[in-house]
């Protein structure tokens, strides 16, 4: 499992996403089922807030390094590889 920072003290990683990537798939369904449609992010950021409550949480107080995500992350080690000839 690969981990990448997001921040100086903040990381994200394939598990975190994995987890997140199936729960969001359950929903997906869940709306499809019931309303012929795909969540809204709107909606999907309102059933995190409401099973995430930020109280239950720290805040680094911390912006992220970049908005891209791991697609970042791996287009600048191949860019690496591709510049080092690997």
């Amino acid at each position: 499992m690969g981990w990448w920072s997001i921040s100086e003290s903040m990381v994200n990683g394939d598990g975190p996403a994995d987890h997140m990537e199936e729960a969001i798939g359950k929903i997906t369904q869940e709306y499809l089922k019931s309303f012929g449609r795909k969540p809204y992010k709107e909606e999907l950021q309102a059933v995190l807030d409401f099973c995430a409550p930020t109280e239950n949480f720290v805040s680094s107080g911390e912006k992220m390094k970049h908005g891209p995500g791991i697609n970042w992350e791996v287009n600048e080690m191949k860019k690496k590889e591709m510049r080092n000839g690997d």
